[in-house]
């Protein structure tokens, strides 16, 4: 039996991104649409096929990306509109149009946000609105899939881990499709999420993976990662580093000791360590000291 779902599908609305991307995997020139239209039509697909697998499911679709106005693009419970398809394809593209317009052209994902919104929402779906935890929908599920394009996430890596294990308490699974190459942090979300992490080279793969890797735990093909890197990014790089510092403020990691915080501008003073300097003995007044021999 395929129990009651509600699936939250976010994906990377960098503009840049996926211009490379385009151009990356295209097969001539000016074929960058097709490859585009492509990726869009198995999201489009791998959607339509959850909301068939029960009439109770959810979709939520959103995007994470700077200058975008609103995240999420499609909710299938709110929806008037009976098409979804066509929906998710309009939503995707003005996400997009959105962000090239922000003039963003930042070379790490901003994934925090949007994630924590998606969170919140499925959990808003799991108690039927109400904030006990024990008037839990019985059957019910949560599940979040992440299409990214951006593998590095700069400074909000702190934040995430906090998200993932948030994640794991509620029992909600992460599965990451990653199109722009392999990601330590997101591999960290597939495997304390009890999720799955595909990074896919071919277009063509996209949507063989989506079905058999993405749907949920009763049908799919499920195997678990073999090695994740769990080396933490630090702020000041964005590269993975297996020693580092720790901001005492906001447990950012660093490389190497600063006097000012990169995340979150906090100062900290350098207290210079030396021999410990002798203390003198005190005597009582009028006391003489016994001569040393």
């Amino acid at each position: 039996d395929i129990e009651m779902t509600s699936l939250a599908v976010l994906v990377d609305g960098s503009a840049c991104a996926w211009g490379s991307f385009a151009e990356a995997k295209r097969e001539g020139p000016g074929k960058e649409k097709e490859v585009l239209s492509r990726v869009i039509q198995s999201i489009v697909a791998f959607s339509n096929v959850h909301l068939s697998l029960a009439q109770s499911n959810q979709l939520l679709l959103y995007a994470y990306a700077n200058g975008i106005r609103k995240k999420l693009l499609y909710d299938s419970t709110r929806s008037d509109n009976p098409d979804s398809s066509a929906c998710i394809i309009e939503g995707i593209r003005s996400a997009l149009r959105q962000n090239s317009l922000s003039g963003d052209g930042r070379k790490c994902g901003v994934l925090a946000g949007t994630l924590a919104t998606a969170l919140c929402q499925i959990r808003k779906a799991f108690t039927g609105g109400s904030t006990k935890g024990e008037e839990t929908i019985s059957g019910q599920k949560g599940r979040i899939v992440i299409i990214s394009l951006l593998p590095d996430f700069g400074s909000q890596h702190s934040l995430l881990m906090n998200l993932f294990f948030s994640a794991h308490k509620h029992d909600i699974s992460m599965d990451v499709v990653s199109l722009g190459g392999s990601s330590a942090l997101l591999q960290q979300a597939a495997d304390i999420t009890a999720g799955v992490f595909e990074a896919i080279e071919r277009v063509e793969d996209i949507p063989r993976v989506l079905m058999t890797r993405c749907l949920p735990v009763s049908i799919r093909n499920s195997t678990s990662l073999s090695t994740v890197d769990y080396r933490a990014a630090c702020v000041c790089h964005e590269t993975l580093v297996s020693i580092g510092y720790t901001c005492s403020v906001c447990l950012a990691v660093l490389c190497t000791i600063k006097l000012t915080c990169p995340s979150c501008s906090a100062q900290f003073t350098m207290k210079k360590i030396g021999p410990a300097r002798k203390r003198k003995r005190q005597t009582e007044v009028g006391a003489v000291s016994s001569p040393k021999i």
